[in-house]
């Protein structure tokens, strides 16, 4: 019961961030029209781990926008938010490990130019809690075999099994994952190409894909729901530019939808 409601939690926890984010440059019919067509790609979590893959995509949402509203101003406030938030993906899932290394140089080097003294001391700050966090983690599995994931479970993990990946071997099947990720984030790479620029959602959305691949390296693939809601919330994250113009929201939409189409694709489809 305790789990039903963490999962019920996270998920409405990722719905109110991404619907405040959103609200910036949209109005509420966009905004609402966006959400309901976000809910179905998120719940893709249930063929996977459900805390674990909402908590994620929470978490990576949150390191997105806070590397975005930061980017400017360098504060330490917005670096100690980043630093919980890489520690927090730790937590949620063995391969955070990964993202955070990937993660935590890039947005501390990611600074305006002429700043780049305060950057040595931001970036020793922005590391300090993900590593502390990995190292306690390390401890405690090696001494007490003490693992985050086995108490994130939920009665509705794994509710559907997708089949289409199901019988490759870890190596192919990470690789084919991380393919697939990169080519459901296409509106992440759109939002790149209309800013002319290197996002925080793209650095996130890479960094999920180099995560993937690296574990894929490790014969160690997780399945594909535990990161397609992910990528959907960056999705609907890269609608909005704080340094550019908004998608227009019927593009916004449309590009929602097919999404959403997408992503049950993959889950879906049969072998």
């Amino acid at each position: 019961m305790i789990s039903a409601i963490a999962a019920f939690c996270f998920l409405l926890l990722l719905l109110l961030f991404t619907a405040s984010c959103l609200r910036v440059d949209y109005a509420a019919a966009t905004t609402a029209a966006i959400l309901l067509l976000l809910v179905p790609q998120v719940m893709t979590a249930l063929s996977s781990a459900v805390i674990p893959a909402l908590a994620l995509a929470f978490l990576l949402a949150v390191i997105a926008q806070s590397a975005t509203a930061s980017a400017g101003t360098q504060n330490a406030r917005g670096v100690v938010v980043l630093g919980f938030s890489l520690a927090g993906t730790q937590l949620a899932t063995p391969l955070g490990v990964v993202l955070a290394a990937i993660l935590a140089p890039v947005l501390a080097l990611h600074a305006p130019a002429g700043k780049h003294v305060r950057n040595a001391g931001l970036l020793v700050l922005l590391l300090f809690i993900p590593v502390v966090t990995a190292f306690v983690l390390a401890y405690l599995v090696r001494e007490a075999g003490f693992y985050p994931a086995r108490y994130f479970s939920s009665p509705f993990d794994f509710a559907i099994r997708p089949v289409l990946l199901a019988r490759m071997a870890p190596r192919p099947k990470g690789f084919a994952e991380a393919m697939l990720i990169a080519i459901l984030a296409l509106p992440v790479w759109l939002a790149v190409l209309r800013a002319r620029r290197w996002t925080a959602n793209a650095q996130a959305a890479s960094a999920l894909v180099a995560a993937v691949v690296i574990a894929a390296l490790l014969a160690r693939a997780a399945p594909l729901g535990m990161f397609l809601p992910s990528t959907a919330v960056l999705n609907a994250l890269s609608f909005i530019d704080p340094l550019g113009d908004p998608l227009p929201p019927v593009h916004a939409v449309a590009l929602s939808a097919l999404s959403a189409m997408a992503s049950w694709l993959f889950i879906v489809l049969p072998a």
